[in-house]
């Protein structure tokens, strides 16, 4: 991998490379104040036929998620995209099609991101502050650029690659998720690219037991603004 190359799984899957990355890419968040515990749990790749189910979930416990959703789905699914929104959860930019950004030109991931905000905000009426590079992989440049664009870089908490594409199993995720979780963690799901009854599954598990042990399910950017304010001491 070129120098200039970020490719964040391979922080996931070592423990021993120390993690130098740029402070302003969002994975790991400090809540050092263990009185109250907050999880965000994002998922990537939709909107799907399986997004509505995991919305049921989110609706059912009254619990907020983002929603890193891909291009070509928001304008196959607007309906779904919409909800997404009105129900209060955060969507972020994912990109078009999906492609490994350290492979194709600048021009070519400009027009990535702003086409999927052009449907995100057709459909959706808002505009995204979150952009999460497809498969973790990016050129350091594409973060200045999308910063100047007005988004902020989101990946997801290192010991939460959580591997739901692989169809591992339900029990594989959901003790995935559960020994991995800590206050702040940000949970790299999905909702697309593939079938994802699995995935629904764990979450469905997940939620009473997290809630349970005292944790609220929130949004990236609230998580981020949580942190600052517990940070700041206030």
């Amino acid at each position: 991998m070129a120098a200039d190359i970020v490719d964040f799984r391979e922080f996931c899957e070592n423990p021993e490379l120390v993690d130098n990355l740029d402070h302003r890419i969002i994975r790991d968040v400090r809540l050092p104040d263990e009185s109250e515990l907050y999880v965000c749990f994002t998922f990537d790749d939709g909107p799907t036929e399986y997004t509505p189910l995991l919305l049921d979930l989110f609706k059912q416990y009254d619990a907020k998620a983002t929603f890193f959703v891909v291009g070509e789905f928001v304008d196959e699914f607007p309906d779904i995209t919409r909800r997404i929104v009105e129900e209060g959860h955060e969507i972020g930019n994912h990109t078009y099609f999906h492609p490994n950004l350290s492979t194709i030109t600048n021009d070519e991931i400009d027009k990535e991101i702003l086409t999927t905000e052009e449907a995100i905000i057709t459909h959706a009426k808002t505009r995204s502050q979150l952009f999460r590079a497809p498969y973790g992989v990016f050129r350091m440049e594409t973060l200045e650029r999308t910063e100047e664009m007005g988004y902020r870089l989101a990946l997801w908490s290192r010991d939460m690659y959580v591997r739901d594409w692989e169809y591992p199993g339900a029990d594989a995720i959901f003790d995935r998720v559960l020994e991995n979780m800590k206050n702040g963690s940000i949970v790299l799901l999905h909702d697309g690219g593939g079938e994802r009854e699995q995935t629904v599954e764990a979450v469905k598990r997940l939620f009473p037991i997290l809630l349970n042990e005292g944790y609220k399910f929130v949004t990236v950017s609230e998580l981020i603004e949580i942190s600052e304010q517990k940070m700041q001491g206030k």
